[in-house]
């Protein structure tokens, strides 16, 4: 049989030969095929690499977030690690003097408004019986309050004139001369003029304060509080 030119025979070309023959791709789908493969493997390589860079990228994010969220919790500890130490404390005074407070009977704050009276009433009536005068009043008030609540002062003029005048009004009931009930307050009118200025338990919570601020001593507390009164 004759070769062809190429030393191929028409059966190697493709042509139709024997079905027993071996047909060899042509040149051009061998680089279309070769091109598909390696632009596929192309796609393939940059899809990879982007999908890394993004898995990088993310996991570098996270990694991130959690350190500064961890700086940002240990600058905020460090901010306020000492705070509860001190917020706790203080939270236990408070709550040791509210029980003191409660253990305060009712019989020991009226004996020490009494003896706030004593100290403070620094005028006398016709049977030497104290009573306390206006400016006396308005020291009481002062020293009871420590100028906690000027509102409550302005209004103690009011409350000591009230009382002065029902008092002169109803002198034979507090067991008063007529013109003695004009020099000043006496313990009963003294002790219901607290009560009105300051209602709702206001005074005797004070008063609690200042029994345990000053070891029930109302000379102490007038010698802190009021030195600038005269002698009793």
């Amino acid at each position: 049989g004759g070769a062809n030119e190429d030393g191929c025979s028409g059966d190697c070309r493709g042509g139709g030969g024997g079905s027993g023959a071996t047909r060899r791709p042509s040149k051009a789908a061998t680089l279309s095929t070769a091109r598909g493969l390696t632009g596929g493997a192309r796609s393939n390589s940059k899809g990879r690499a982007r999908s890394g860079r993004r898995s990088v990228s993310l996991g570098s994010a996270a990694s991130s977030a959690s350190s500064t969220g961890s700086r940002r919790g240990s600058r905020q500890q460090s901010r306020t690690g000492s705070k509860p130490g001190r917020d706790r404390e203080a939270d236990s005074d408070a709550a040791s003097d509210k029980e003191k407070e409660e253990d305060i009977t009712d019989e020991q704050i009226e004996g020490f408004f009494a003896d706030m009276f004593a100290q403070y009433a620094l005028t006398w009536d016709s049977d030497n019986r104290p009573l306390m005068n206006f400016a006396s009043f308005h020291s009481f008030c002062q020293a009871l309050l420590k100028g906690s609540n000027d509102s409550v002062l302005k209004r103690a003029d009011k409350a000591y004139g009230d009382e002065i005048q029902c008092q002169k009004d109803l002198h034979y009931r507090y067991d008063l001369k007529r013109k003695d009930a004009k020099k000043g307050l006496c313990f009963d009118a003294f002790y219901i003029s607290i009560q009105t200025l300051m209602p709702g338990g206001q005074a005797k919570q004070l008063a609690k304060q200042r029994f345990l601020e000053f070891h029930g001593s109302a000379a102490l507390m007038r010698e802190a509080l009021s030195s600038d009164l005269g002698g009793a």
